[in-house]
C-alpha cells in the first residue's frame, strides 16, 4: 500500500570535542565530548491486524521527536616494554520525548480522500461517526465545563 503522505522529516545537528594528551613517560590520555540535538516528525500509515481475539484498525499518526543527547568519553593508556594498560569509561545522558497524534483512524485511505474533499460536506455529528473528529460540543455544554 502507498501512503502519499509518508514522511520522515528528522534533523540532528552534532557537536564533538575531541582531545588527546601524550606525556613524557608513555602515558596517553583520551577525552571526547558530545551532543546531540534531535528534532523532527514522522508520520506513517499503520496496517491494523486481526490476531483472532481482537481486530486493530488501520491508522495514520504523526509523532513529534524533541530530544538531547550528551555526554563524555575517556581513557589513560600506559605502555612500557612489559605491558600496556588502557582504562576509560563514558558517561552518557538522553533526554527526550515522543509525543503526537493520530490523523486518522479506521477508515480505507482513499475513502477519507473523497470524503474530505471541500466539496463533500459533514455535520459536526456525522463527523464525529466518521471518526475524523472526536468530540462535539455544543454551547450549553462549554457554558457548564466553566
Amino acid at each position: 500500500m502507498y501512503y502519499e503522505n509518508q514522511d520522515d522529516n528528522y534533523k540532528q545537528d552534532h557537536y564533538q570535542l575531541h582531545w588527546n594528551q601524550v606525556f613524557e613517560n608513555n602515558l596517553v590520555s583520551n577525552l571526547g565530548l558530545h551532543y546531540t540535538y534531535g528534532r523532527g516528525y514522522f508520520e506513517n500509515y499503520n496496517i491494523g491486524y486481526d490476531d483472532g481475539i481482537s481486530k486493530s484498525p488501520d491508522f495514520i499518526d504523526r509523532r513529534w521527536l524533541d530530544n538531547d543527547f550528551y555526554g563524555l568519553i575517556f581513557s589513560l593508556n600506559k605502555t612500557t616494554d612489559k605491558y600496556n594498560v588502557s582504562i576509560g569509561g563514558s558517561y552518557n545522558i538522553y533526554d527526550g520525548e515522543h509525543y503526537g497524534e493520530y490523523l486518522w483512524y479506521g477508515q480505507d485511505v482513499e475513502k477519507v480522500a473523497e470524503d474530505t474533499d471541500r466539496d463533500f460536506w459533514m455535520t459536526a455529528q456525522e463527523a464525529k461517526e466518521y471518526g475524523i473528529v472526536d468530540e462535539v460540543l455544543i454551547q450549553r455544554e462549554l457554558a457548564e465545563k466553566k
